[in-house]
């Protein structure tokens, strides 16, 4: 085995196409990593590497470089270079607090897992819990735990947040699910004074 960081491969990384890692990005790339642990059991720092810093690891044989040229009258139109940027997924540029932000979320959501789990069968009494999607309920553990452990993250922009992923990665009327869930949970917590933060802060 390999590894690729920023190499031409089955998942190639753009040399011109960067991005700033903000606060939703870091949301999306902790929900992939605890989805994929909980359907894989891979480590988590494993899957951070992977899916943070594009650390891939591919085996040699299937390693592929891009050789088609597009050409009319002997000149090329788009180099392989350029063919590899238009396919490829952009390079994220992440400051360290954000890093740190991943790292603090996928400790809390695995630290607070059996009370997370023990508070969304008490307020999903419609719903049988083993019926929730997994990313349905990765998205309802990291909003949970920011209400309790990020007391700079308003309420208010957690639960939108929340949505907005559900939109993305679930199905058509998650969101509205998730969202109910959410209120209900931020109702609990308050009942038992677990949310101590104010209306503003960073998102």
């Amino acid at each position: 085995m390999k590894s690729i960081v920023q190499n031409n491969s089955d998942f190639p990384i753009s040399k011109t196409k960067i991005i700033n890692g903000t606060r939703r990005l870091v949301r999306e790339k902790v929900m992939q990593i605890l989805v994929a642990h909980s359907v894989s059991n891979v480590d988590t720092n494993f899957l951070f590497n992977h899916i943070f810093y594009r650390d891939f690891n591919i085996d040699d044989e299937n390693e592929k470089k891009a050789e088609k040229k597009i050409i009319t009258n002997n000149v090329p139109l788009i180099t392989d270079e350029d063919i590899l940027n238009l396919h490829s997924d952009a390079s994220i540029r992440w400051q360290q607090s954000s890093i740190e932000f991943g790292n603090d979320l996928i400790s809390a959501v695995k630290k607070n897992n059996d009370f997370l789990e023990k508070i969304i069968k008490e307020v999903s009494e419609n719903w049988d819990y083993d019926r929730i999607s997994i990313i349905d309920k990765v998205i309802i553990f990291i909003a949970s735990v920011e209400f309790v452990c990020f007391p700079d993250i308003p309420v208010k922009a957690t639960i939108n947040e929340a949505v907005e992923l559900a939109k993305i990665y679930s199905t058509d009327k998650s969101y509205i699910f998730i969202n109910g869930i959410l209120e209900k949970i931020k109702n609990l917590f308050a009942e038992k004074k677990l949310v101590n933060k104010s209306e503003r802060g960073l998102r």
